[in-house]
């Protein structure tokens, strides 16, 4: 390393110009270098974070590029190695999520307010099932039915409610339960229909006899 002042301004000259050299010398003594940097961090610990410390901010741009490359060149094994640390630390996190949430209740609720009003506006579908779900759970109904199972149930009713046959839309559709989970029905695929908002409220808790039955008598009045 260059200790004089005539040294240190001939380096800073020739920088760019020694960094192909210094980084093949770095290659060839990779493990003495790592072992010299390790004693000096043993050795004196605040002068090396200060040293590291100065020297990443010295170069952010340089390491912003560099760490850039490093994701889109190991996409999938980031992403795995995400999945697999999310799953053996995930009481730990959540414990910190909540522990956060608890602690900035109002930034939570604003940014879940963003987060929201995006997932709604981007992918109302999903959306809408995802909410479904939610209430399916919490009613601790029994079954399941994936996001292509309920897609599927959509198509095969043409897009269009099953109660009135009113064309829907990402933004329309709604997911009704056949027989209403507080009357014991579940969230498998067979229970599910398409339905539009006007429908599903109204038929809210009734099953599907109770439903027309009701619907019939609702059209005789006002006709």
């Amino acid at each position: 390393m260059p200790t004089t002042p005539a040294q240190r301004a001939w380096y800073e000259r020739n920088r760019e110009r020694l960094k192909p050299v210094k980084h093949a010398e770095y290659l060839k003594n990779r493990d003495k270098y790592l072992a010299m940097s390790k004693a000096r961090r043993e050795r004196d610990p605040v002068a090396a974070w200060e040293y590291n410390t100065l020297w990443r901010a010295e170069n952010a741009d340089q390491i912003k590029v560099k760490q850039k490359q490093y994701r889109e060149a190991n996409v999938d094994i980031l992403r795995a190695k995400g999945r697999q640390y999310r799953v053996e630390h995930r009481e730990e996190r959540s414990r910190y999520a909540y522990k956060w949430r608890k602690g900035n209740r109002e930034a939570f609720k604003a940014y879940h307010t963003v987060w929201r009003h995006k997932q709604k506006r981007e992918n109302p579908f999903l959306w809408a099932f995802k909410i479904m779900l939610i209430n399916a759970r919490r009613k601790h109904a029994g079954g399941h039915c994936s996001p292509e199972q309920w897609l599927a149930r959509v198509i095969m009713h043409g897009w269009s409610c099953f109660y009135c046959g009113k064309p829907l839309t990402g933004q329309t559709l709604t997911a009704d339960h056949l027989i209403p989970l507080i009357k014991g029905g579940s969230n498998w695929p067979s229970n599910l229909v398409p339905a539009c908002k006007p429908c599903n409220s109204s038929k809210h808790s009734k099953t599907l006899s109770e439903f027309l039955t009701w619907r019939a008598r609702v059209v005789n009045c006002n006709a």
